[in-house]
C-alpha cells in the first residue's frame, strides 16, 4: 500500500517545483544534490511539508545542511559536524562551547526563528 503522504509530496514536487515533471523520481532521489531543486525550491518544499503535515523546520537547519553539502563537494578535506545546542538559542550552552573550543578550528552558527 502506498503512503498517501508520499503521493502528495511527489505530486507537489512534480507540479510545483520541477521544471520537467517527467523526470523519474524514487524515494532515494537527491533533489538538491542532483540539481533538480534549487535553494528556493527547497524552501518551498519545506514550507509545503510544514503546512501539509503540521511539522516545523528550523530554517537554519536547511541553510547549515546546505553549507555542509557545499564543503563536502568543494572542500572534502574539511570535516563538518552539524550539532544542535542543548537548549534554545536564548540560553547559553557552555558544554557545546567547551566542545567547540576543544575539537574545532571554527564554528558556523545559525539561529532560526
Amino acid at each position: 500500500m502506498t503512503d498517501p503522504r508520499a503521493a502528495l509530496l511527489e505530486r507537489f514536487v512534480r507540479e510545483e517545483l520541477l521544471p520537467d515533471p517527467t523526470v523519474p523520481l524514487t524515494p532515494g532521489t537527491r533533489l538538491l544534490s542532483d540539481g533538480l531543486l534549487d535553494s528556493l525550491g527547497a524552501v518551498r518544499l519545506a514550507a509545503f511539508v510544514e503546512e501539509s503535515f503540521g511539522v516545523r523546520f528550523d530554517d537554519s537547519d536547511i541553510f547549515l545542511k546546505q553549507m555542509q553539502a557545499w564543503f563536502a563537494q568543494h572542500m572534502p578535506a574539511v570535516r563538518t559536524v552539524f550539532k544542535q545546542i542543548s537548549s534554545v538559542y536564548l540560553n547559553d550552552d557552555p558544554a557545546t562551547w567547551k566542545e567547540i573550543k576543544a575539537k574545532a578550528h571554527a564554528a558556523i552558527l545559525g539561529v532560526g526563528h
